[in-house]
């Protein structure tokens, strides 16, 4: 008797307390991130964050006119991070992986109260273990790497914190009752507005509260209205926030510097056909997430009737209508297919951002699937327990679903292995994209810093042979030669690179060391005067002018510059300048 006591006390720990579901979700993922508190900055990192000026200063957030920054949530972030601890990569995993475990607290939340809800109340479910499972599916899957472990993309991670925080608060007050009730109200739409100025994934926020009111909860249409139109309005803050960015909305939404972009011009109808078929890939990095990759080398399809697109086509809207079917026969039997429909309506919505009609130079990132994926697991477990439900076997799909979270956390666990270091990680890309030239010039670029200069030059060679109009692959190469000590070779490559880019400003910039370096001043100080009539603001560039100046014998015009150098960067009286 007392063998079965403690029996049932410990199944019922396992089944209904909230504290223990938290705690193992927290635990699941440290143990599947615990890999990568080291990871470097990578890729869009480096423009973003480590080259970054504006988060070196906290106070450049406090001023006024710094609200109107789209992503400014996101940046000042980064910027806490950079107050904290600099550019040591620690603290900015911590915050990611916090991040990610609130998410997947906010997902337990979201099924708990749903099932409060006026539509699902009294369900038969156990909803605290439909709860726990959903979300181990979201924080386990290693689909979800790339939000996590790639520092810069903590803008998807943290707009869907906000994101879910805003439904999960309007929740809470709209099923809830007593003194705080107003306070869940407010505090949904301050996550709202938040997670407009994180990402702009987040402009799809009230659609989803309208149709969760909608499905969810009755009362009078006009009052239902009401009671969503503060977050209706904060619709208004991502495009007001993107006025006066000059740049293409795409290329804002994709978060990809100019530097690194992939050179493919598309028009939106061609965007759209293709994203049919990106679409068709993340289903089947849900179901399969094997060769996961950085940077896929995705082809653009020009024509809705090559065959790819028309099936793609077909079984989206197949999906898309079997969630409007599950939404429509819920109102006649199993109640708890309208959560199944909803997860499926959310994936497409959530979606409808970055893969619509919004061309994005880079067509598929695994990052864009982050917020989707909550739709994925409200379907997914809702659905099973239906099934369970439909078959009489008990505990079938909490044993298949428990299976499912531990090879998902060791698949986690060694996707996050390649992310280690930049070599692994770009090795690995290069395997996955032969044919792209893009990542044969990261990969050089991590040969040079590691001192491989062979395997430097060869892979930039690639990238060019790839890609004969690829500035940055010319710029590596004769940077790599400049390390070797080469410098004709240097300086034929940094002209091609101008050639083919020519207000290219660094390429002008070590254009100009290199010729100073041979004793060929003119064309040095051209090179500079170049730099600054593209950036009259760069101390370097004053600073190198006067360099070549006073190797020229033009004293005057050297200590001109030396004080115009300093005059812009004070730190620069450091460098030993000889200014009377």
């Amino acid at each position: 008797m007392h063998k079965q006591n403690k029996d049932y006390w410990a199944s019922e720990i396992l089944l209904q307390s909230s504290v223990f579901h938290i705690l193992f979700i927290f635990i699941v993922v440290l143990l599947s991130y615990s890999n990568t508190f080291r990871v470097p900055f990578i890729f869009d990192d480096i423009p973003n964050i480590a080259e970054n000026p504006v988060i070196r200063d906290v106070s450049n957030f406090l001023r006024v006119d710094s609200l109107k920054a789209n992503r400014y949530i996101g940046n000042l972030s980064f910027a806490i991070n950079y107050r904290l601890g600099g550019f040591d990569v620690v603290g900015y995993h911590i915050v990611n992986l916090v991040i990610h475990m609130v998410n997947g607290l906010l997902v337990y939340l979201l099924v708990v109260y749903s099932f409060r809800t006026p539509w699902l109340r009294g369900s038969k479910f156990n909803t605290k273990v439909a709860g726990l499972f959903s979300a181990l599916l979201f924080v386990s899957h290693p689909l979800q790497t790339q939000a996590v472990t790639y520092i810069v993309q903590r803008y998807a991670s943290l707009a869907t914190l906000f994101y879910l925080l805003s439904l999960v608060m309007y929740l809470r007050w709209r099923a809830g009752s007593g003194k705080l009730k107003v306070f869940w109200y407010i505090l949904s739409v301050v996550s709202a507005v938040l997670a407009m100025k994180t990402k702009e994934i987040a402009f799809t926020l009230p659609v989803v509260i309208v149709l969760y009111e909608f499905l969810f909860f009755d009362g009078k249409v006009g009052k239902r209205i009401l009671y969503t139109l503060p977050h209706i309005m904060t619709m208004l803050i991502i495009p007001i926030s993107l006025l006066g960015i000059n740049r293409p909305l795409g290329e804002i939404i994709g978060n990809v510097d100019k530097a690194t972009m992939v050179a493919k011009e598309m028009s939106r109808l061609e965007y759209l056909f293709t994203e049919f078929r990106v679409i068709m890939t993340y289903l089947r990095l849900i179901i399969l997430p094997i060769k996961q990759n950085l940077d896929y080398d995705y082809p653009v399809y020009h024509s809705f009737f090559e065959i790819e697109v028309v099936g793609s086509f077909i079984v989206l809207i197949c999906l898309f209508l079997v969630g409007l079917y599950f939404i429509r026969i819920s109102r006649g039997g199993r109640r708890e297919l309208r959560l199944v429909g909803f997860g499926i309506i959310w994936f497409f919505i959530t979606l409808s951002v970055e893969s619509s009609f919004i061309p994005i130079p880079d067509v598929i990132y695994e990052h864009r699937m982050y917020l989707p994926m909550v739709g994925v697991v409200l379907c997914v477990v809702a659905g099973g327990y239906i099934l369970q439900d439909m078959m009489s076997q008990k505990a079938v799909v909490t044993a298949v679903l428990t299976v499912a979270v531990i090879a998902l956390s060791a698949t986690t666990y060694a996707r996050n292995n390649v992310w280690r270091d930049e070599l692994t990680l770009w090795t690995d890309v290069v395997n996955k994209s032969p044919e792209k030239a893009r990542v044969y010039n990261n990969l050089g670029q991590v040969y040079t810093k590691k001192g491989m200069f062979d395997k430097a030059i060869e892979s930039f060679k690639t990238s060019i042979r790839l890609r004969p109009n690829h500035p940055l692959a010319y710029y590596n190469l004769g940077n790599t030669y400049m390390l070797l000590g080469d410098i004709d070779r240097a300086i034929k490559e940094y002209n091609i690179a101008i050639r083919i880019k020519p207000n290219y400003l660094e390429a002008h910039t070590n254009l100009g060391i290199a010729y100073k370096r041979i004793g060929r001043l003119k064309d040095a100080i051209n090179e500079y005067l170049i730099v600054l009539r593209l950036r009259p603001d760069f101390a370097v560039a004053h600073y190198n002018l006067a360099n070549a100046y006073l190797a020229a014998g033009e004293k005057e015009k050297a200590i001109r510059h030396y004080r115009i150098a300093i005059t812009l960067n004070p730190s620069l009286k450091n460098w030993n300048l000889n200014v009377q």
